[in-house]
């Protein structure tokens, strides 16, 4: 369990106060429910006393709850039926990390499926990438790309960065390179939004989830092409949602907001040339079948002028670096169910590489 202690060592930078706090949680919660709790560390504790305002009754009954929620549902072990079902039923997938190493989710209205999902099935597609989002981070830190990717660049600006990027300052916990990154980054491209995608209480019953059994992980959601529909769709699900999660979102529209907005600061270049791609792609009207099916690895080079050397296809599955170390060396034998600490792709690519796809 290195990387829990690993993890548990950004609680050293909190008051003597707070620390005094955790080591209570801990103990209370190791009482009531067992010594036994591979889940539980003093970066857990942390995590949801900050999320319930260091309110230590509320955040042992919550945090309670969520480990009878992960004994029952086993959340480790799920995958997306319903994707493995309808290849592209959800286009969510992580594609990449940000600067600080945390997980960053990737989804396009106009990659899915279908125009409109029940809440049953959001819920589950969504656990499914958070649980795995925290194997990347957990593997990401811990291999030999996080001392070359995580720098102390981005450390000495993060406090001021997260009081503007939706990262959270309630908790105070360290959140520099020094330290394993615990949050995810969404990013939501409009492109193809639908009336019937704007369901309120979708949007409710995954808060609801992040909020009761992943309190503090949600970093940012960035949100491209953001037209009239979801801006009006907007103000109907900001409602439903807790302050804390509704002041996340960052809305980008243009060349200009990627410089001015925060996620300049906080995606290299790589992830950055990667999402302006994948938005442009998607916007071309009919949608290519190299982005419609965003699950395949796309030719190696596609055509050029004559005279010029081939060009390096764009990979809708993530960005360059993601796709070495997390898809070409993904152990297909390995499955989702089985749980452990591998870090799973979309369920569709998973398909893809096992060859159960039927080839269009």
């Amino acid at each position: 369990m290195a990387e829990l202690k690993r993890s548990d060592s950004r609680c050293q930078k909190l008051s003597e106060g707070k620390r005094e706090l955790i080591s209570i949680l801990k103990e209370n919660v190791q009482k009531d429910y067992g010594e036994d709790v591979e889940y539980l560390d003093d970066a857990v504790c942390g995590r949801y006393l900050s999320g319930y305002k260091w309110s230590l009754e509320a955040a042992q009954s919550r945090l309670l709850k969520t480990l009878q929620w992960r004994a029952s549902v086993k959340p480790e072990t799920w995958t997306c039926h319903y994707c493995c079902d309808m290849p592209g039923r959800h286009s969510m997938r992580q594609i990449g990390f940000d600067k600080r190493g945390r997980s960053v989710l990737y989804t396009s209205f106009i990659q899915c499926a279908l125009t409109s999902f029940s809440v049953e099935e959001s819920v589950r597609h969504m656990v499914f990438l958070l649980e795995n989002g925290i194997r990347a981070m957990e593997h990401r830190y811990q291999s030999v790309e996080a001392p070359s990717e995580a720098t102390d660049t981005t450390a000495a600006a993060t406090e001021a960065e997260d009081k503007s990027d939706g990262g959270s300052q309630s908790s105070s916990l360290s959140t520099d390179s020094n330290h394993q990154p615990e949050q995810w980054v969404v990013v939501l491209d409009c492109t193809g939004m639908t009336l019937s995608a704007c369901n309120p209480r979708i949007a409710s019953a995954v808060a609801s989830i992040i909020g009761d059994h992943y309190p503090e992980r949600l970093g940012m959601v960035v949100t491209l092409n953001a037209g009239y529909l979801m801006r009006y769709a907007w103000s109907a699900i900001r409602v439903v949602l807790p302050a804390t999660l509704a002041d996340k979102l960052q809305f980008l529209n243009s060349e200009a907001d990627y410089q001015k907005a925060p996620v300049s600061k906080i995606f290299d270049e790589e992830l950055q040339t990667w999402i302006q791609e994948e938005e442009r792609l998607n916007r071309l009207s009919p949608l290519l079948d190299t982005q419609r099916q965003f699950w395949k690895k796309p030719p190696t080079t596609t055509a050029a002028a004559a005279g010029e050397p081939p060009v390096v296809a764009h990979d809708p599955r993530g960005t360059p670096t993601y796709v070495a170390n997390y898809l070409d060396k993904y152990d297909v034998s390995l499955s989702p169910s089985a749980g452990g600490s591998t870090h799973h792709p979309h369920p569709n690519i998973c398909q893809e590489m096992l060859g159960e796809l039927e080839q269009e």
